[in-house]
């Protein structure tokens, strides 16, 4: 279990370096720091969580409950809003079984595992996009003014191709060839990190 938790977080950290990659190396350590102790704690949870499951041998009902919680989890993230995300959640869950009922009992539960371990991180990149937006209000709020301003409202004159925001307040025109895509208009796929607030740029 040491040895899982070890290589576990090391990937989070190197993740998260590689996806703050953009941001100052302060920021990129504060939310390197609490995404982690985050991380583990909800890493340590599900250790507990499968400690007392698999310690209960043969209780189905508790191994059907496990998997419905994990589906709601994965629901509630959006992983299943594409049809690729039903059916990988769907061949797990049909592979876990098939072990579950031919007795293969240490392939079961590493099906299992590795499903909770795809949740967990989907929750720690979600805790980390919070996280880095939390971050940006808070930094800026002595320049902008308070927190509660929304940062989101970009206009985007198609003709002239002025890009302005009221709420900072900032202005100004992009280059012929680039689009700008407004964060009320991304989906749940492209809504990572700034992306919720300043929206996309594109050629």
């Amino acid at each position: 279990m040491k040895k899982i938790s070890i290589v576990y977080l090391f990937i989070v950290f190197i993740f998260i370096f590689y996806h703050e990659s953009h941001l100052p190396w302060f920021i990129i350590l504060l939310l390197a720091f609490s995404t982690l102790i985050f991380t583990l704690l909800l890493f340590l949870f599900g250790y507990g969580l499968f400690r007392f499951l698999f310690g209960n041998k043969g209780n189905l009902f508790f191994e059907i409950l496990f998997l419905s919680v994990l589906s709601v989890v994965l629901y509630t993230l959006g992983f299943l809003e594409y049809s690729g995300g039903n059916l990988f959640l769907l061949i797990v869950i049909a592979i876990a079984f098939f072990f579950k009922f031919t007795n293969s009992i240490l392939y079961y539960r590493i099906s299992l595992i590795g499903l909770s371990i795809l949740s967990v991180g989907l929750v720690t990149f979600y805790y980390l996009q919070a996280n880095e937006k939390f971050l940006f209000y808070y930094f800026n709020q002595s320049k902008y003014g308070e927190i509660e301003k929304d940062f989101t409202k970009w206009k985007f004159n198609e003709s002239t191709k002025e890009l302005s925001n009221s709420e900072i307040p900032i202005k100004f025109k992009l280059p012929e060839s680039f689009q700008f895509y407004n964060p009320k208009d991304l989906d749940l796929k492209e809504k990572t990190g700034a992306g919720q607030i300043a929206g996309i740029i594109s050629i």
